[in-house]
């Protein structure tokens, strides 16, 4: 039988390593692709049999997409999937190209773009109804036209997930903004959004799609996140919501979206109703929770890139839950001591799981030197990184 072999980005994410592990026991030869060697979390898999070191894509994205192109005419790969935005949205920028020597289950650009770029993807939802915070994109120049209504807020850069400042006043703005619009990337546009700041709790919809028709999906709410104002998860139950399907397949058809995406969502305390916040269009953080579930995304993503025979699983286990002790439960809890009981209390639990595999134990004794780098990277600042929103004393 033929070896099957596939090239995996951004080998220094979280969610590298369950999209590894995966695949790599399914038997299939796997290459890591990072920026980074030594300092990428699933290097250390044993699943990993090559790795392939390529410029960082936010900041030299040209010398990214020669690399990646090089590197998949001289080796032969059955797919290649990108796991963060930049790395996705420079693959589907030159699809056609990489579409000459291998597969890739990733959206075309028309629709990345849509999806990728945040002030485009309030404009295609709410033409479709759906409910947005609300919205407004600014500059350093529509500083003098905010007015005290319009906080408290969150700041957001168009095109890049994780840029996010939370600001209350008008006096907290600028020095907001200028930090954000610091930040040098390939998806950087000079621009800023100003969003409501939606109290509540965090969902997620995920999905995998076959030009707009979905053929898996999935769910889940956030229990606990670092940092504690909103951003990967820490700890996170699967759920379903009739709610979210509706608005995710909506959105999905009319976009005729291929490949997967994750849709971020929070359920309005105010009026218990859903608003999206955004699309990420690609692989996300807490991708072993659906593995967990029953729903394996990186081997349905491969069948749909390689072509190969596909049978989405029907439905999935709701109710289970998945930690990720380290770093992110720790640093949670070293943000907000008060969510300690809840911390140990879920060691009682049955139906919990966990991304520390005894089988493959290397990465998570890595992961301590991980947290070790964000304690030291967060040390000031640990409990409101991003700012400090209304809700949280």
């Amino acid at each position: 039988m033929k070896t099957k072999n596939v090239l995996i980005l951004d080998g220094f994410t979280k969610h590298s390593l369950p999209f590894v592990r995966s695949l790599g026991k399914e038997g299939i030869r796997i290459t890591l692709g990072s920026p980074v060697k030594y300092l990428s979390l699933s290097f250390y898999s044993k699943f990993v049999n090559r790795f392939f070191r390529y410029p960082e894509p936010e900041s030299n994205p040209q010398g990214f997409v020669e690399a990646l192109l090089e590197e998949v005419k001289k080796t032969h790969y059955d797919a290649i999937f990108p796991l963060r935005d930049a790395s996705t949205y420079l693959v589907s920028r030159h699809k056609k190209e990489f579409l000459k020597h291998t597969n890739t289950a990733v959206a075309d650009f028309n629709q990345m773009e849509i999806a990728s770029d945040k002030s485009k993807t309030i404009t295609f939802a709410r033409g479709l109804g759906v409910a947005i915070p609300v919205t407004k994109t600014i500059d350093e120049q529509g500083f003098s036209s905010l007015c005290d209504s319009d906080f408290p807020a969150v700041l957001k850069l168009p095109m890049k997930s994780g840029g996010v400042r939370y600001v209350n006043s008008k006096s907290e703005f600028l020095g907001a903004f200028r930090a954000l619009r610091s930040e040098k990337s390939v998806l950087s546009t000079g621009r800023v959004l100003l969003q409501e700041y939606i109290p509540g709790q965090g969902y997620g919809y995920f999905a995998l799609c076959d030009q707009g028709r979905v053929i898996a999906h999935f769910m889940h709410k956030r229990i606990r996140e670092y940092p504690v104002t909103g951003g990967i998860s820490a700890a996170a139950e699967s759920v379903y919501e009739d709610g979210l399907k509706s608005i995710g397949e909506l959105i999905l058809s009319r976009l005729r979206w291929h490949g997967v995406i994750m849709m971020e969502f929070k359920r309005d305390a105010r009026d218990n109703s859903f608003k999206l916040m955004e699309l990420n269009p690609k692989f996300w953080g807490s991708l072993d929770l659906a593995i967990a579930c029953g729903v394996d995304f990186p081997v349905l993503a491969y069948r749909l890139a390689t072509q190969e025979a596909l049978i989405p699983p029907l439905s999935y286990n709701v109710g289970t839950k998945f930690r990720w002790l380290i770093p992110w439960e720790i640093l949670h809890v070293c943000a907000k001591p008060a969510s300690l009981p809840a911390f140990i209390r879920d060691f009682k639990e049955k139906n919990v799981f966990y991304d520390i595999d005894y089988r493959d134990l290397k990465p998570n004794l890595f992961q301590w030197l991980l947290f070790l780098g964000y304690a030291r990277y967060y040390k000031g600042k640990l409990k409101f990184p991003h700012g400090r929103p209304p809700c949280i004393r």
